[in-house]
């Protein structure tokens, strides 16, 4: 159907008077939340050609107004996060995403934001008092993963957080969320089911008409009344009938819910009933309401009826009369008989009312009106007076609101002023507005602040940097660094560098704000800096900025604001995390290439490092084929085909078969809730541990863990000897993996060393280990990327696939000794296994460190320098977890290993390292033990006098 509405402001607009096309583009304003795009951009694409510079300024800021309230061409797609399933079609309407692979970026961010996500999870499910809950419901909803959605649903049952829970599910729009919302809306046990009510009409759930047409005849008037709200968004071709069912309803609230949801929708063929209702009422609420409904349901007997109402007593329905009068078709003589009476009322909102309406017919007589208004002693008349300027927006109403801004001392009336002011976008304007900058109330001049950034031009940089050297009210300066970051645009880094190094820290936090919309790269160096800066506000800021220019590497600043005690710094930190996931939207990813470049960089990265599709929350993409039925009895397997010595000295073996059980493809399907695998949604650990018995028994066997030190001794010389002479340990290797086949540390050192000599035999020994390879990661990944490197797709799949079964083993075997221990003595453990197992249910290329750490700071020394050894073996220039396994060494009375550690360490750093000197006191603490020890074994028998 027709707008009638819009009609009208298109006939306004097509007027010869530029006042009266800027008063068509102020009505238009008033009727975004009504409006779709093709309605808006109608009458938009007319004003932005036009050639009235005060039109084409007014048209501007209201398709910024727009924007900002996400109605665009891209329409709701637009605010859809790439978390959520996206139909190719859907991306067809963003020209710069069409290029890129959309599945790749929702990877790439899934990898990055689990972590953070997974704590929130955590602390949500366990109930703690770690975060404040109410601002990670907030970020949930901004974030809107779907595998949130069972935590959201969890927390609906908090009666103190399911009403922002049901705001956060509405935000998602997406089925899934809309089945939760009708779950609540339909439990009335919850304190939040009539919220959840009134939500239920702007989704598309399958159910929530079915869910609306039994709340609309409910006996409870309240449900009755939150359904008719809800029908007011539906468009259910039912919902014109159970609205006007609904007038007849009891109740005032319910019936006059079903007035302003019959208005909403412009339901023309309501126009008689919304007349008889009205007229039989006695109501005085209900004849205001239908009068002012009756701007939106136009017809002749609408019209007639609200002429009638003029001459009611009450004066809230003659001021509705008159105003919706002002939306219909009028001639000059209707406009001067309606409105001309309501010029000389006392009552502030009908002579408001009736100035707005007589405006666009009669402009001299509207002004005298409303300058009168403004000389008027009684308040709430001046108060009126600038909401009408706020409407009519020229040089004559600016010079009027900043007179009234200047000398005005009633507080709600300079209120008024300054929200009429903000809606000012005319250049000519800002000579008037600079006066402001000079008032002695800090709220006007921080209000000049943003006017001056929004309307102003370059001269207006220079003088507002002149104003912040001499303004010394705090708010008042972050404003001016705001209003600069408006004015500057995409140079703002070159102007706003300066005040980064300010004292203040609102002046800084307002700067990165400002070089985060500038969207300009030069920020990065700026930026750095200030992810370690005092304030935590700044830190958020700079975070947020960082990453949508492509900087995503500062997530891990962000995690340390999440763990940290203070719950100050959190609320940043779940500020920052809600502000990256608003960046990761479509139509903000349209405009930061930047960051779709990173992420399709890192997303290379994680597939390198066999994270797959980099999704941690979508364990279930990875399809495990199916475990086979239980086997006969093994036979011995057969002896391991020697390896290839180094150069020269062994021809390549024989083509492989293929892996038993490797999966020919990898499969990503859509994520939703019914696919969140329990571990991933964070329940209790069942007694079994993190995976099915069954699954586990088919995973292959790990090294074993009983390391000696004849072993570690070993490794060490072929780490030496590969620094010294690569060819002579190649050859040393070589041996030692004929001799030890299941050696797989030893294994990965051959064929690292065999790379290190551009060894034309690497080829023939990847394709040998392929099929002995068991649990080691350092060495499955080094093969996976060789056989990816020589086009062998299947068989490094094969083998990303077999890393990720070695550590679901690894993170089982974490769980069931965490289930043995003895939760009296070592409460701790449990708490701290829970936070590892719930941050890596992802699996990533660090869990051999991870683990390492944990062990060792749970004491449990062997199984740590088990995992940390082998994190040596993959990279023996990392000092730090070289002390670490020295430290273990000295602990376990390996001392002969410790030093040989240590040594490697004090060969390897400078005298003034700190590592240098920590390495000097274990060998110190090492040497004292094994004196000790020695004079014990020499004088074994204590003192008898000591043993009374």
């Amino acid at each position: 159907m027709s707008n009638p509405i819009l009609k009208e402001l298109e006939e306004l607009y097509a007027t010869p008077d530029p006042q009266v096309r800027v008063f068509a583009l102020i009505r238009l304003e008033n009727y975004l939340d009504d409006l779709e795009y093709p309605e808006l951009d109608k009458l938009l694409a007319l004003a932005l050609r036009d050639t009235d510079r005060t039109v084409f300024e007014q048209a501007k800021r209201i398709q910024a107004l727009a924007h900002a309230k996400g109605i665009s061409r891209f329409g709701a797609a637009a605010a859809w996060p790439i978390f959520r399933h996206i139909d190719p079609q859907a991306v067809k309407p963003f020209p710069r995403l069409k290029d890129l692979n959309i599945e790749k970026l929702k990877g790439a961010a899934y990898d990055l934001l689990t972590p953070s996500v997974l704590k929130l999870h955590t602390e949500a499910i366990k109930g703690s008092d770690a975060f404040q809950m109410d601002r990670v419901v907030e970020t949930l909803g901004r974030i809107r993963l779907p595998q949130s959605l069972p935590v959201l649903a969890h927390l609906a049952k908090d009666a103190f957080l399911a009403d922002r829970v049901v705001g956060a599910l509405a935000a998602y729009q997406s089925p899934e969320a809309d089945e939760i919302i009708a779950s609540i809306a339909e439990d009335s046990s919850n304190p939040v089911f009539l919220k959840a009510t009134e939500a239920l009409g702007k989704t598309e759930c399958g159910r929530a008409m079915n869910c609306l047409e039994k709340a609309i005849h409910d006996p409870d008037p309240r449900r009755r009344r939150a359904a008719a709200l809800a029908l007011g968004h539906s468009q259910d071709p039912k919902v014109a009938e159970l609205l006007m069912a609904a007038l007849a309803d009891g109740t005032e609230d319910v019936t006059l819910a079903g007035v302003l949801s019959l208005a909403r929708l412009r339901i023309a063929r309501a126009a008689d009933h919304l007349v008889k209702l009205a007229r039989n009422s006695d109501s005085v609420k209900v004849r205001a309401t239908v009068a002012g409904a009756l701007a939106r349901v136009q017809a002749p007997a609408t019209f007639d009826y609200l002429q009638l109402l003029l001459d009611d007593p009450d004066p809230r329905v003659k001021a509705n009369a008159v105003e919706s009068l002002s939306f219909y078709k009028l001639t000059s003589d209707q406009a001067l008989r309606i409105f001309v009476p309501g010029l000389r009322s006392e009552i502030p909102r009908l002579r408001g009312n009736s100035v707005l309406g007589l405006f666009k017919h009669r402009y001299s007589q509207a002004m005298d009106s409303l300058r009168q208004m403004f000389k008027s002693p009684d308040r709430m008349m001046r108060r009126a007076a600038a909401y009408c300027a706020g409407q009519i927006l020229n040089a004559d109403t600016a010079q009027l609101v900043t007179t009234l801004v200047l000398t005005e001392q009633t507080p709600e009336v300079l209120k008024a002023g300054m929200n009429a002011l903000q809606r000012y976008s005319r250049r000519e304007s800002v000579d008037v507005f600079m006066r402001m900058t000079t008032h002695p109330r800090v709220e006007v001049r921080i209000t000049a602040m943003q006017l001056l950034g929004t309307i102003g031009g370059p001269a207006q940089v220079r003088e507002l940097n002149g104003l912040f050297r001499k303004e010394t009210a705090p708010k008042v300066r972050a404003a001016i660094v705001s209003a600069l970051g408006l004015l500057a645009g995409p140079t703002a880094v070159t102007v706003l560098g300066p005040y980064l190094q300010d004292p203040d820290d609102r002046v800084v936090a307002n700067a990165c704000e400002a070089l985060h919309e500038a969207n300009n790269i030069e920020a990065v160096g700026n930026l750095k800096p200030l992810i370690h800066h005092r304030s935590r506000r700044v830190r958020a800021n700079a975070v947020t900025a960082l990453f949508s220019l492509g900087d995503v590497k500062v997530i891990v600043e962000l995690l340390k604001m999440l763990e940290s005690k203070d719950q100050k710094d959190q609320a940043s930190g779940l500020w920052a995390l809600g502000a990256i996931g608003e960046d990761l939207r479509l139509a903000s990813l349209e405009e930061r290439l930047l960051l779709c470049t990173a992420l399709n960089d890192y997303y290379r990265k994680v597939l390198d490092s066999a994270s797959l599709s980099g999704s941690r929350l979508q364990v279930k993409g990875l399809a495990l084929p199916a475990p086979p039925a239980p086997p006969a009895p093994p036979e011995p397997p057969p002896p391991p085909e020697p390896l290839p010595a180094p150069p020269g000295s062994t021809p390549a073996p024989e083509s492989h078969p293929e892996q038993a059980g490797a999966p020919d493809q990898i499969s990503s399907p859509p994520v939703g809730v019914s696919q969140i695998p329990p571990e991933m949604q964070l329940s209790p650990l069942p007694p079994g541990g993190l995976v099915d018995a069954s699954v586990m028994a088919w995973y292959p066997g790990a090294i074993p863990l009983e390391e000696t030190e004849e072993q570690i001794l070993t490794w060490e010389k072929f780490l030496e000897l590969m620094n010294r002479d690569p060819v002579l340990a190649g050859e040393a290797l070589a041996h030692h993996t004929r001799e030890v086949p299941a050696d797989e540390i030893s294994l990965y050192m051959y064929l690292r060393a065999l790379k290190e000599l551009e060894s034309p035999d690497l080829e023939a020994a990847v394709m040998a280990a392929a099929d002995r390879a068991k649990s080691y990661s350092a060495l499955l990944y080094f093969l996976a990327r060789e056989l990816k490197e020589r086009g062998e797709m299947d068989r490094s799949l094969a083998l990303y696939l077999q890393i990720f079964r070695s550590q679901y083993q690894e993170l089982e075997r974490l769980a069931r000794v965490c289930q043995e221990v003895d939760r009296t003595e070592s409460p701790q453990i449990l708490t701290a296994a829970l936070k590892l197992l719930s941050a890596f249910s992802g699996l990533i290329q660090g869990l051999d460190a991870e683990l390492g750490n944990f062990y060792l700071g749970e004491r449990f020394l062997e199984d740590a320098f088990h995992y940390l050894y082998r994190v040596r073996i993959t990279d023996p220039a990392d000092t730090q977890v070289t002390l670490k396994l020295a430290y273990v060494c000295r602990k376990r009375r390996f001392y002969r290993a410790g030093r040989a550690l240590c040594k490697a360490v004090l060969t390897s750093t400078a005298d003034d390292d700190p590592d240098y000197q920590r390495a000097l006191r274990i060998l110190h603490d090492i040497k004292n033990k094994e004196e000790r020890e020695r004079q014990r074994e020499e004088d074994p028998a204590p003192d008898e006098r000591f043993m009374l």
